[in-house]
Parts: structure tokens; C-alpha cells; sequence
């Protein structure tokens, strides 16, 4: 029973230390993660814009990412982490749910908003759904590139 109750303590601990500080997405291991959250729920709890400072990083890094396209959200995390830190964003575009990105451009989605309109009866992003995705990117965004 101690030695039950030891592994248990540390698979805990391990458990926070790794998935530090997205602790908010968190889904046990169990079901799969963090990764298969969105299978469970789809809100605040995958999503709260915790990963936009991973894709303006991953933006910067990848110089052939452009133009950009996201769905309009949070604009004002998505204006700091991408025209407040860095020269990216003259090729950042916002969008509405109705539009579609063009051709030859890359689209950020959240997964809260992927899995919200797949199950919508006019999906806007119907478009993505048999793509696979150029990147995920923290723990909630895909990147798709629009052909």
C-alpha cells in the first residue's frame, strides 16, 4: 500500500511539473491529455488563449508562414504577442467566422473554435476538416495552410 501510495504521489507530482503552467487544459492521462481534451469539452478549459505567445514565437521562426490568417478572438492578446514583440504584424489578418482565408495563406484556428463550428449545421470551417494540420502549436491551436 506505501509503495502504491508513493507512485501515486509521484506520477502527481511529475504530472504538474510537466505540464507547467498550462495547467488550466489539463485533462488526466487517462483519456489522453491535454491533447484529447477537446473530445470532452470544448471551452475556457481548452482554450483561453494561452497559446497565441507559442504560435507569434512559432510565426517568428518560420519566416515562410505568410500571410496569416486568424478567426477574429481576443485582439488585444493577439496584438501583444504579435505587434507588440515582433515585425510580424503587417501579415497578420483577422477574419471573420464566415470568411474563408484565401488560397496560398495559413490559418491559425483554436481548437475550441474548430470543434464548436465542426458541430454547427453551416460549419464555416468545413474546409479543414479532412486536412491535416502544418503544426499544433501549445496546446490549442492548429495551424493549417490553405491550398
Amino acid at each position: 500500500g506505501k509503495i502504491l501510495s508513493g507512485l501515486i504521489l509521484v506520477s502527481f507530482i511529475s504530472i504538474a511539473i510537466i505540464i507547467y503552467p498550462n495547467y488550466i487544459p489539463y485533462t488526466t492521462e487517462i483519456v489522453g491529455g491535454a491533447p484529447q481534451a477537446y473530445h470532452y469539452y470544448n471551452d475556457s478549459n481548452v482554450d483561453w488563449g494561452q497559446s497565441l505567445k507559442y504560435l507569434a514565437s512559432y510565426v517568428n521562426a518560420h519566416s515562410y508562414i505568410s500571410p496569416l490568417y486568424i478567426l477574429q478572438s481576443n485582439s488585444d492578446a493577439t496584438n501583444y504577442y504579435f505587434c507588440g514583440n515582433s515585425n510580424y504584424c503587417s501579415n497578420l489578418h483577422t477574419i471573420a467566422y464566415s470568411q474563408t482565408p484565401p488560397r496560398g495563406s495559413y490559418f491559425a484556428v483554436s481548437e475550441t473554435q474548430l470543434t464548436i463550428d465542426w458541430g454547427m449545421p453551416n460549419d464555416s470551417l468545413e474546409i479543414l476538416k479532412n486536412k491535416a494540420p502544418v503544426a499544433k502549436i501549445g496546446d490549442s491551436i492548429y495551424l493549417y495552410h490553405v491550398q
